[in-house]
């Protein structure tokens, strides 16, 4: 894939955070958002429009053998592949107002006259766009913001977000063409191009950021935080709750951990050839991530091959543990610089589904009256964090992003509409003297399962290091991808 280095606000990917210092004071979460992959350009000679060169990516402008149009026809351009989307946002109210500008930069070596291309620019709220510009280029403003001398760089729009507000959004659509008055004779026009690139400024100053963040940085800029208390004592789609992120001190350290809940669309991660989805970010600033598609789709796994001892309800000695080590081997163990090795991994024993299972010197809660949390003790059995670089989810993170024994949940982001197992013991069940663990149902909802019981697929769990960047904007179609 070619990829063209846009000017310092666009991306390869969507959303970015971007941070705004003038004198001295820095305004987070102002953000520019655009949908396509590189620089707004086209080409004459067959005379090709080009807003980007993958046309897989985003909602960018091909389009092929086109020749100049009038303004009605260049107005009603629609659908990928023929309008250039972007938004501005602030989610930061701020005593102060903060004015700012969007502008349309043409590219140095661009030899098209820019008095032959129409610039049309509109605001968009739903299904409804309003006209803000229509012009020539060289008709435009050039920008009283500073800028190299030998650059042309036009005002589209300007305006402020106002003082003390907050969830400020514009969304704006680009289209440009050829005027019709354009003239082609005798081949003069062949081979000519036309490049734009937008910016944006704020308070004078363009609204730029690293070509990628950490992505614990990434994930608190890109989601406003709940304060409400989650429902533990029922599935998050029984209660009242919102999806999306939330904080919780209830960890070893005291250290807030990050976790998401719910109906969540914006923690998809591209990682090593795979998509993951993010659980939480540690209290230590690591990311943990949950495998979306499950190991080895087409083969079913038992917890472990032995039952009849509580010691193989523990993950430490299970043959599940023998199956991600080797996948991981296979898989990651090129990536080890960017995967966080230590005690990331609970198996202490400590909630079970009834008084039937029983738990050796652990002491184990029945779930209705168990607190979930994100703090890990040794049991009584002598088993608790496991330094390792994979795994799997545990009980209580389950229950925090959603799920609850007995209670389906279609609406959270951990249905998989497949079994999988947890890391989290369940006790020894007398019944039929075998071992359980907490298993995830198809329909959403907890419950204690034999250890022997084949399930399809492993669904492994990483940390990605706290310094490790991305990115992307985090939805499924633009997942935050590692740098």
């Amino acid at each position: 894939m070619n990829r063209k280095r846009k000017s310092l606000i666009l991306s390869i990917l969507g959303i970015m955070t971007l941070i705004i210092i003038t004198v001295g004071i820095t305004y987070a979460f102002f953000q520019y958002v655009k949908e396509g992959s590189t620089e707004n350009s086209m080409t004459t000679g067959s005379i090709t429009f080009l807003y980007t060169e993958v046309s897989e990516v985003g909602r960018g402008i091909s389009i092929q053998n086109a020749f100049p149009i009038s303004d009605s026809q260049g107005k009603m351009q629609m659908g990928t592949g023929n309008v250039f989307d972007f938004k501005v946002t602030s989610t930061t109210p701020r005593n102060a107002s903060i004015p700012y500008e969007v502008t349309a930069r043409m590219k140095s070596d661009s030899t098209l006259d820019p008095s032959a291309v129409k610039v049309y620019l509109t605001e968009v709220k739903g299904d409804m766009e309003t006209e803000i510009l229509l012009d020539q280029y060289s008709n435009l403003a050039q920008t009283s913001i500073s800028v190299p001398e030998n650059i042309t760089e036009k005002t589209i729009y300007t305006d402020t977000v106002p003082a003390n507000s907050s969830n400020y959004e514009k969304d704006f659509r680009l289209r440009m063409w050829i005027s019709e008055d354009t003239e082609f004779s005798n081949g003069s026009m062949n081979g000519k191009t036309f490049t734009l690139t937008v910016n944006v400024y704020a308070n004078a100053e363009i609204v730029s950021s690293p070509a990628a963040n950490t992505l614990s940085q990434t994930i608190l800029a890109n989601n406003r935080l709940i304060t409400a208390e989650p429902t533990l004592t029922t599935s998050s789609n029984n209660s009242d709750d919102a999806s999306g992120l939330y904080r919780s001190t209830a960890t070893n350290t005291g250290k807030p951990t990050y976790y998401f809940r719910g109906e969540v669309e914006n923690n998809y991660v591209s990682f090593a050839g795979f998509t993951w989805r993010i659980i939480r970010i540690n209290e230590d600033g690591t990311v943990r991530l949950i495998m979306d598609e499950g190991v080895n789709q087409n083969k079913s796994y038992s917890f472990n091959s032995n039952k009849n001892n509580y010691s193989y309800m523990y993950y430490s000695n299970s043959d599940a543990k023998s199956v991600l080590e080797s996948w991981y081997q296979t898989n990651l163990l090129n990536y080890t610089d960017k995967i966080a090795t230590g005690n990331y991994f609970c198996e202490e024993a400590r909630v079970k589904y009834d008084s039937n299972h029983i738990s050796n010197q652990a002491q184990m809660s029945i779930y209705k009256d168990y607190i979930p949390n994100f703090k890990c003790q040794t049991d009584g059995n002598g088993y608790g964090m496991i330094n390792s670089n994979i795994g799997l989810i545990s009980y209580d993170e389950v229950v925090f992003a959603g799920g609850y024994p007995g209670v389906n949940n279609d609406r959270y982001y951990l249905n998989r509409n497949s079994s999988f197992w947890l890391i989290s013991p369940a006790g020894f069940y007398t019944p039929s003297s075998s071992s359980a663990v907490w298993k995830l149902f198809p329909t959403g909802y907890l419950n204690s399962a034999d250890i022997l019981i084949a399930v399809s697929p492993l669904y492994p769990v990483i940390n990605l290091n706290s310094d490790v960047k991305v990115i992307g904007s985090g939805t499924s179609s633009d997942p935050y991808v590692v740098q």
